[in-house]
């Protein structure tokens, strides 16, 4: 039985994770610190990592996440996130033996993202067979096709066998306004041949994202999305990779600046 520290930290972990997934990475940050100080798990201290990198704090996501090890050497989200965040930091190979820890750990779910992170990492180093070789374990069937933003524009609209000049899989970027909420998230959909390129379809998806819809205020509205996240990573419409945020200058008197994948300059004012 769980001790009544266990309980409430517990809750506080909870409360931390829907404050990450609101974007609150400050209130995430602080309800983590709490958690952790009523009982430390490699879990809170793991999840902590996470926010830190959200706000671009990479070190301080990786100085949690060895945390995280030292309490539970056989958790294997630690190893792949310090990966991950060495990726972002351009540190390709250093990244190399966590990510490799990773796909041997005892305690991992889902097992295919190392093998994934680690195959990015022998792309980057142009090491295109060891990266075919990994992603072939995950179950992928790859067959590397380098071509102009133009061609992949054009292939991707194929309903073909690949074999007739149909795919399988491309990777491109969405921004974060257009993914910001299930509304405008058109690659979370599952309505068939109407959905975004890869037509999948997902009779319950399309049914809590009309009941998202109509949902009466903004509480429900966040529990339907849940929902849909979850769904989501069930049946897997597309698969998230990372995410970016574009270097942008500017005055230090303007204010309201919306952080997105590209300039927008939508209630910007003067300070």
């Amino acid at each position: 039985m769980r001790s009544e520290r266990e309980k409430q930290a517990g809750q506080r972990f909870q409360e931390a994770f829907a404050a990450q997934m609101a974007g609150e990475y400050d209130r995430a940050v602080e309800l983590y610190t709490e958690s952790l100080a009523l009982h430390p798990t490699s879990e809170a201290y793991t999840f902590l990592g996470w926010t830190y990198h959200f706000q671009g704090k990479m070190e301080e996501a990786i100085a949690e996440c060895k945390r995280a090890i030292e309490i539970d050497p056989e958790f294997g989200n630690p190893y792949n996130d310090i990966g991950v965040y060495l990726i972002d930091l351009d540190r390709y190979d250093e990244a190399i033996p966590w990510l490799e820890k990773a796909m041997i750990a005892k305690r991992y779910e889902p097992r295919h993202f190392p093998y994934y992170n680690l195959g990015r990492v022998y792309l980057h180093k142009g090491l295109i067979n060891r990266a075919r070789d990994l992603f072939q374990k995950i179950g992928l069937t790859v067959d590397f096709q380098a071509m102009d933003w133009g061609s992949v524009v054009s292939r991707r609209t194929s309903q073909s066998p690949t074999d007739k000049g149909g795919w399988s899989a491309f990777i491109t970027a969405l921004d974060g306004v257009t993914v910001s909420n299930p509304g405008g998230d058109f690659a979370l959909r599952g309505n068939g041949k109407k959905a975004w390129f890869g037509w999948p379809t997902d009779e319950k998806l399309e049914s809590l994202r009309d009941a998202w819809f109509d949902a009466p205020d903004l509480k429900s509205q966040k529990a339907i999305a849940e929902q849909i996240q979850r769904q989501g990573l069930e049946t897997v419409p597309y698969i998230p990779l990372g995410q970016i945020f574009q270097p942008t200058a500017y005055r230090s008197d303007i204010k309201d600046i919306v952080k997105a994948m590209y300039p927008l300059f939508w209630g910007v004012r003067r300070g």
